[in-house]
């Protein structure tokens, strides 16, 4: 299955156990997000059950190694490949064969830039795991990102035309927009409403 980054992030069924979770596009700030919300990644039991590998120190051997082992420690294993585009063409039908079956209780997630769709390995993971699509938010998607955020993050409402300004005045950027209505939300305090005014 295909979803996008936003997507995942607001919705509420966004459990991956197993198999293998594919990060890709070229929006660097949704990555910590979508991981923070996949169990065993963070939180106190994250230095346990996850195995972090830079993509071009990876060896697929000690990879597949490392979903088979069990965890000592908990009931999921967690195996993270930064970087990992590189590692993915060398190793696409070792890849391939894992997607169609995966090991139990394990998850390898992929964080790569490039995610060709004419790939097998790309159809196997869109039949069989989730693939998350970390684009750039323009025009439209990302005003409605950033009201989104305000309302779930900081708990005010913000209409289109405020949106509009913070991007006008700030850039399109999402971590520089984050931090823009963080700061306004603390401006207007326990005001329910980022204003025209407010980011004026």
């Amino acid at each position: 299955m295909s979803i996008s980054a936003v997507e995942f992030l607001s919705s509420k069924d966004t459990a991956v156990a197993h198999g293998v979770l594919v990060m890709y596009g070229p929006e660097r700030y949704f990555r910590p997000e979508v991981l923070h919300r996949i169990p065993g990644v963070s939180g106190e039991d994250s230095e346990s059950s996850i195995t972090r590998i830079n993509g071009e120190k990876a060896e697929i051997r000690e990879v597949m190694t490392e979903l088979r082992t069990v965890s000592m420690f908990g009931d999921q294993r967690i195996v993270l490949i930064e970087d990992a585009d590189d590692f993915v063409s060398a190793n696409r039908p070792v890849l391939e064969k894992y997607v169609a079956s995966p090991a139990k209780g394990s998850l390898l997630i992929l964080d790569v830039k490039s995610w060709p769709k004419t790939t097998k390995l790309y159809k196997l993971v869109e039949k069989d795991g989730l693939a998350i699509e970390c684009a750039e938010l323009t025009g439209a998607n990302l005003l409605k990102w950033l009201q989104r955020v305000a309302k779930d993050e900081f708990g005010k409402s913000m209409d289109r035309e405020s949106a509009a300004l913070i991007v006008q005045l700030a850039g399109d950027g999402v971590g520089m927009l984050l931090q823009e209505v963080a700061k306004l939300a603390s401006l207007v305090g326990d005001v329910p409403e980022i204003t025209r005014d407010d980011v004026v």
